[in-house]
């Protein structure tokens, strides 16, 4: 894991502007529900506020991208009426990796030299999550939270059966936010969709893919847990209760 020096707060990396996208737009099938996940209600406030809020009120968050699902459009503009900080709205796309392109354009009238991709169904987001990931931005063009996988791991055919035991050693499960020099994962962005990859699921594997800078790891946070499932509802609820 990179070794994180402590960060001057309010210094945003290199000097440069930083603008956070946050993407709303799933359809949260694996939830269920009438209603995309990100748009449930947690604890008086639908869960995608909570990230909204995070980088509001952080120091060194100059402005805010927010990629939304269609459905949800006008609620979330009415929603976004005088806040703090500068706020793009745009309707996303069809897969996950359309839908951060699509915020990464949208971000290009902020002019940020850093930018903050993150899932809002991951509404605990504390600050010092967010400093880790911008002072290791200092030096790559890209920066992924990561926790260690604790989990004995098996790997199983398609039928469910046994195949073998998977080591668990240098395996890390992948968080958001995740940062990146602005120019570096629009390019990484722009040559997937040339070269007709619209697979990508992550946006530094679009760095990786590309070979366009150095990729920096940074320790997660264990509560900032992604809400997929309805078992995972109660465990956010009791996270979000710190936040009220």
């Amino acid at each position: 894991m990179h070794n994180i020096p402590s960060l001057d707060k309010g210094r945003s990396p290199k000097g440069g502007r930083v603008s956070a996208i946050i993407l709303a737009s799933g359809s949260g099938s694996r939830f269920g529900g009438e209603i995309p996940k990100q748009f449930s209600i947690h604890n008086s406030r639908p869960v995608y506020r909570y990230s909204v809020d995070a980088f509001l009120s952080h120091p060194a968050v100059d402005s805010l991208v927010l990629v939304v699902h269609p459905d949800f459009l006008d609620e979330v503009k009415t929603a976004m009426t005088n806040t703090p900080k500068p706020v793009l709205i745009v309707v996303g796309g069809l897969t996950r990796q359309e839908s951060a392109y699509r915020g990464l354009l949208a971000a290009e009238s902020f002019s940020p030299d850093t930018v903050l991709i993150h899932d809002a169904a991951r509404p605990y987001l504390p600050s010092d999550l967010i400093d880790r990931v911008m002072e290791a931005r200092l030096d790559a063009e890209a920066v992924s939270p990561l926790i260690a996988v604790t989990d004995s791991l098996y790997q199983v055919t398609s039928s469910g059966a046994f195949a073998r035991a998977v080591s668990r050693e240098n395996l890390y499960r992948v968080q958001t936010p995740q940062g990146f020099d602005y120019g570096a994962i629009l390019a990484a962005h722009k040559r997937a969709i040339e070269g007709g990859r619209l697979d990508f699921t992550d946006d530094v594997m679009l760095i990786d893919a590309y070979q366009l800078g150095n990729i920096v790891c940074v320790e997660g946070d264990p509560d900032n847990i992604k809400l997929t499932t309805p078992s995972d509802q109660r465990m956010i609820e009791l996270i979000l209760r710190r936040l009220e």
